[in-house]
């Protein structure tokens, strides 16, 4: 199996990213059609530099089998079976960066997204 071959055959999950348009008459974020991608999510935790620039906590990992770029404004939406939740914190967690990475032809091979899971914890 080429190394190409076994990097797809890791990407087993799919998750729907759509890309945000602006904001409606409230100021709530709008966006537009959604992309569905195999990819793999990996729960890793792992300092990132989001945005405006902070040192911040990743979570989760969420590998594209695709060279699309990202924006941290998009929304993800994750399977209900891959985080085992239905909690909509827990469906489209936040994005806190991305990135892409190349290939050996100077390409783009694929996406990295790095996502927040907010964890609630009880306290007896």
């Amino acid at each position: 199996m080429s190394r190409l071959a076994a990097w797809r055959s890791m990407m087993q999950q799919t998750a729907t990213i759509a890309p945000r348009t602006g904001q409606d008459g409230f100021g709530v974020a709008t966006y537009g059609t959604a992309v569905s991608y195999r990819c793999r999510l990996v729960g890793k935790r792992r300092q990132v530099l989001n945005a405006a620039g902070q040192l911040v906590i990743s979570n989760q990992t969420l590998y594209l089998l695709s060279a699309d770029n990202v924006l941290p404004s998009a929304r993800v939406t994750l399977s209900t079976g891959d985080v085992g939740s239905t909690e909509s914190w827990s469906l489209t967690p936040p994005i806190l960066a991305t990135g892409r990475y190349p290939d050996e032809h100077a390409g783009f091979h694929h996406t990295v997204i790095y996502l927040a899971l907010f964890l609630f914890v009880m306290v007896a």
